[in-house]
Formats: structure tokens, sequence, C-alpha cells
């Protein structure tokens, strides 16, 4: 019996996720950073959502609509001067999946660079970002940016990969 490739499958090929979540999926990297910001003392509201880096929005937008119906038509844009970077937000099934085209020197445009397109992070609400970026920072787990700044979703802090292969963590509070 042949088996059926789903939508995330069909993502991974069109967007790799350079090494990190090849073999384990999705959900299982998830969990794994969920427990990781638990043993950190950070406690998330709840995941959020799939970033992943791109050269042209709408052209990977496109590409994933060939793939599957159920990718949404409604695409939430934003320009987030911090990061120098347009961000096109859809969602596919239950998840929001974001991408990221870099317009300036950031460390979004370095990962486009340096790996192509792909998954760049995953990322988890939190209720107060800047408790929750301390404890981070008080547990070695090493920061971008000295202090979390505005982005797409409210106030934001992307972490380094390492354990998570090439995945950078994002935690954001929502803007009241």
């Amino acid at each position: 019996m042949k088996k059926m490739i789903s939508i995330w499958d069909k993502l991974l090929i069109h967007l790799p996720a350079h090494g990190c979540i090849l073999y384990v999926g999705f959900n299982t990297i998830k969990e794994e950073i969920e427990e990781f910001l638990i043993t950190k003392e950070v406690l998330p509201q709840a995941f959020s959502h799939f970033g992943f880096v791109v050269s042209n929005i709408d052209s990977s937008i496109d590409v994933l609509k060939t793939f599957d119906s159920e990718i949404s038509d409604t695409i939430i844009r934003d320009w987030v001067e911090a990061y120098k970077v347009y961000v096109g937000r859809i969602m596919l099934s239950d998840r929001e999946l974001e991408f990221i085209e870099p317009k300036g020197n950031s460390f979004f445009d370095m990962f486009l660079k340096e790996k192509g397109e792909g998954l760049h992070h995953l990322a988890f609400r939190v209720n107060d970002i800047e408790s929750c970026f301390e404890k981070l920072k008080k547990n070695k787990v090493e920061a971008i940016d000295s202090e979390p700044l505005s982005g797409s979703h409210g106030k934001v802090a992307f972490f380094k990969p390492g354990l998570f292969g090439s995945a950078y963590i994002e935690l954001f509070q929502e803007n009241k």
C-alpha cells in the first residue's frame, strides 16, 4: 500500500528543516522545546507558529497552495522594522505558518544566505516576556538581542539554536 504524503511532509520538502526535525517531526521538536523551556523556569502559554525564512513570501505560499487546499487564502502581512523583514502569516490546518522575507541586514538575512530557505524558528506565547527573557539569560541560553523587541506578534525575543539543530526559539508577548 502506498503511504500518503502529508502536507507537513510536502512543506519539509519545499522548506527544509536543516537537520533539526527531519526524522522526528514537527510535534516532537515542539514538545522538546516546550520541555526545555520548562526546565529553564519559562512556562509557555501555548505554541504559536512555525517561522520559515524565504526569499519571496508570495512565491513560497503559491508553491504550498499547489500541495493542498488546506492552506488558508487569508494572508496577514506586516513589516517588522526591528529586523528589516516582511512577514506573511497563513493558517495550515490548525497551525500558523509565518514566512519571513529579509530586506536588510539581520539574523534572518544571515540565515537565508548561509542555509537557504527553511525552518527558522518555533514560537511560543508567554505572559511576561521580560521575565522569561531574564530567566533564559540567567540559565545561559543565548539571546539574539539584548532585550525583547517589537515584532509582528507583539514583543518578541529570539534565542540561538543549538539543542534543536538550526531552529531558533521565539518567545513573544502579544500586544494588549
